[in-house]
């Protein structure tokens, strides 16, 4: 009899998503807020046309060592790259709790064409509203672009584009080439994403919970696992939520979980 009514209590929680924030409340993820990890670029010597002579190195405090540090050129502990050429390096920083931290280097053409301007338009959530326009300088023009590795045009703007990491070459006349990364966000702030917050998952979350979804921090530290529950159908327990929204937690998160 005592199995039966303990069976019966079990299910009554389920139905009522006790179970779930439960779940929630025994396993926390780390608060990076606690102490952020902060990146300045140390030292950059620049490259030449056609030669991957060029170097930088980044410093980092805060967070908790052992650090890893990965790019484009390669991943390290101690944050140095060394004969690299020129182009567009985003660094990734994480420590040992996984927080993390970004740092883009520009390693410029001594000699040649380098970029001078980037200008850019949010590409929307679940759209292709993107734009990108490049200004150069240097080298022997016309210049040719290309993005993604594709087709090669003169014209220095591209649009129709989705949100999401670019790569823009550029090469003179000459043939020395330069490239970058640029990475279009949805435009979705952080402001629409504490309003569904707010509204779905304050019963599991809230003030006196943990994790309490109650500020800025407390979202940004679990943005992965909202975004991984929300897209799953199981956060919030009562039941899912409309699409737009799923689509809009999943928006900000992959633009990196911004502030307004």
């Amino acid at each position: 009899m005592y199995k039966h009514r303990l069976l019966k209590f079990l299910c009554y929680l389920l139905l009522l998503g006790t179970v779930s924030c439960v779940w929630d409340q025994i396993n926390p993820e780390f608060n990076c807020s606690i102490s952020p990890i902060q990146t300045e670029l140390l030292e950059r010597i620049d490259a030449e046309c056609g030669k991957a002579i060029g170097r930088f190195s980044i410093a980092v405090s805060g967070g908790e060592p052992p650090y890893t540090f990965s790019s484009e050129a390669g991943t390290n502990a101690d944050g140095v790259f060394e004969n690299v050429g020129s182009g567009s390096y985003t660094v990734l920083i994480v420590d040992t709790n996984g927080c993390s931290d970004e740092i883009t280097v520009e390693v410029l053409n001594s000699d040649g064409v380098n970029l001078d301007n980037i200008s850019t338009t949010d590409a929307g959530c679940q759209t292709s509203q993107g734009t990108i326009e490049i200004d150069v300088s240097g080298g022997v023009e016309p210049y040719i672009f290309s993005l993604n590795g594709g087709n090669t045009q003169q014209n220095n703007s591209f649009s129709g584009l989705a949100g999401g990491t670019h790569q823009i070459s550029v090469v003179d006349q000459e043939g020395c080439e330069i490239t970058t990364s640029i990475k279009l966000n949805s435009g979705v702030g952080f402001s629409a994403v504490e309003s569904i917050i707010k509204s779905r998952c304050t019963s599991c979350h809230g003030k006196t919970a943990s994790p309490s979804f109650g500020s800025f921090d407390e979202i940004k530290t679990s943005a992965s696992r909202i975004k991984a529950r929300t897209g799953a159908g199981t956060m919030p327990p009562s039941g899912s939520i409309p699409q737009s929204e799923i689509d809009a937690i999943a928006c900000w998160v992959n633009d990196g979980a911004l502030s307004d």
